[in-house]
């Protein structure tokens, strides 16, 4: 076998690393998240998981900085992401899949699923009665890998996030960061 010489991906080390790979142009971010979408598509489909609704976005210049703002990140894991509404039978094989297809065994530290299921992973800007499972995960192949985030939910916790979401935005919005 032959070693290539162009270097392996790796994760930024910190935001000003990450944001230099964060396309300025919203259309190619917004491309960036699309093919994400895609590639999530066709990996859970050919695993036989039925896909009830999806989306995806790019966070906005605005919203990167917003979240930024308001507590000091390492990276920001969430810029490019893609929403699954799937049957509940689905969801626990729909993380696994992802978690295990996006898995590298050079970056130990993602990816990692966040279970909204379990109360302890509550935070004070998500609503008690919040469910889903939010899977993080290193992709692409440029120097830097970028960070993907995909939340899987079921119709009924769709509905529970849709009627909660603003209360809570606001909230997330009040939160001062912690002091040291």
């Amino acid at each position: 076998m032959v070693e290539s010489d162009t270097p392996k991906p790796r994760l930024p080390d910190n935001w000003g690393e990450q944001e230099k790979t964060v396309p300025g142009d919203m259309s190619q971010r917004t491309g960036v998240a699309f093919k994400l979408h895609q590639d999530i598509i066709d990996l859970l489909t050919s695993t036989g998981v039925v896909i009830i609704s999806s989306s995806f976005r790019a966070k906005t210049d605005e919203s990167i900085h917003a979240k930024y703002g308001r507590r000091e990140y390492r990276r920001i894991v969430d810029i490019y992401g893609a929403r699954f509404i799937l049957a509940d039978a689905d969801i626990d094989l729909a993380a696994i899949t992802i978690a295990n297809y996006y898995s590298s065994s050079e970056i130990t530290e993602f990816p990692y699923i966040i279970d909204y299921r379990d109360p302890k992973n509550k935070q004070q800007w998500t609503s008690p009665s919040y469910k889903a499972l939010h899977i993080y995960f290193p992709f692409g192949e440029e120097e830097f890998y970028h960070i993907g985030e995909a939340q899987l939910l079921t119709p009924e916790w769709m509905k529970t996030a849709n009627r909660t979401r603003r209360y809570f935005e606001r909230r997330q919005l009040r939160a001062k960061p912690p002091q040291p």
